[in-house]
């Protein structure tokens, strides 16, 4: 689903190609990279072909006005064990890091405002890294910036803001 662009320094991925040995996306390592291995979820563990979420599972919140997206990517993590929270606009977004306490945010950096009005903020991905970065219980979070649009006039700005790495979305 993403081609990494550019990773936090503490991030070592496990090989340069899209896809390891594993059979892993480099998304998915930069994944694993934040969080360690996971018990994969298998076939036979299924119920129904819906995956099974263990109780203790790392929590990831999806920030994308995308739902395809959202769904394609809730649908790879569940299968690797995680618990997925999605938002589709930066509203969202801050109740849902204030209520689920995520381990990790992947955010887009163009979000669309569903309904936009004038009294309400209109939030991209870096405005809403900027916010979270100001509240000492959401600090800490990991974030993931991703988006499909040029790499060049994201990554550094991303990093700098305080994201754990960029992920440039394949169209």
């Amino acid at each position: 689903i993403c081609g990494v662009t550019k990773l936090h320094p503490d991030i070592k991925p496990e090989a340069d190609s899209d896809v390891g040995t594993r059979g892993e996306t480099r998304f998915m390592r930069c994944v694993r990279a934040v969080f360690g291995r996971r018990k994969v979820v298998k076939d036979g563990d299924r119920s129904e072909n819906l995956p099974v979420i263990p109780p203790d599972a790392k929590k990831i919140l999806i920030v994308d006005d995308d739902p395809v997206f959202i769904k394609a990517t809730s649908l790879l993590l569940n299968q690797q064990g995680y618990a997925v929270v999605a938002a589709q606009d930066g509203s969202e977004a801050i109740q849902a890091m204030r209520e689920e306490k995520p381990s990790l945010v992947l955010m887009d950096i163009n979000l669309t405002d569903k309904s936009p009005s004038i009294d309400m903020i209109s939030w991209n991905g870096f405005s809403l890294m900027s916010w979270v970065r100001r509240f000492e219980d959401l600090r800490s979070i990991p974030i993931v910036m991703i988006s499909s649009g040029d790499p060049l006039k994201c990554v550094r700005r991303a990093l700098t803001g305080g994201a754990r790495a960029f992920f440039h979305k394949s169209t």
